[in-house]
């Protein structure tokens, strides 16, 4: 909104996308930087209620099971979350987004394909494409 009270062109893009603002302006800077795959990417992992089924019950000892190798290998990179849901989500789709990937990653099936269903949105609407979507 500028100083008159009126929405500014930036403000009516914004609102277009289905996200919360600072999302949807990181989704508009993204296309002007060159690198809205990712963030179309990142903005659908944050978007599913729950990607990681995670832990699972402690066992009589009060220890959870321990979390898939690659996750361990991704954490320790310290690359932040978002780059780890991002990697992780790139992990699935170049396996095919195949079910036992999910599986293996002990990620939740539901999360991760309204993820990849709310990415591929994101992407057609950012890109003007009102074709039917893939899913590259």
């Amino acid at each position: 909104i500028n100083a008159d009270g009126c929405i500014t062109d930036l403000g009516m893009e914004v609102s277009s996308l289905p996200l919360d603002p600072p999302l949807a302006r990181a989704v508009i800077a993204a296309k002007e930087l060159g690198c809205l795959p990712e963030l179309v990417t990142i903005a659908g992992m944050l978007s599913a209620e729950k990607v990681f089924v995670g832990g699972g019950p402690a066992s009589s000892a009060g220890q959870r099971p321990e979390k898939p190798k690659a996750i361990q290998r991704l954490e320790k990179e310290g690359m932040g979350d978002h780059i780890l849901m991002l990697r992780i989500f790139n992990l699935w789709k170049y396996d095919n987004y195949r079910d036992d990937t999910i599986k293996s990653l002990q990620l939740s099936r539901q999360g991760m394909k309204f993820a990849r269903e709310i990415r591929n949105q994101l992407r057609d609407i950012v890109s003007g494409n009102d074709h039917e979507r893939s899913n590259s």
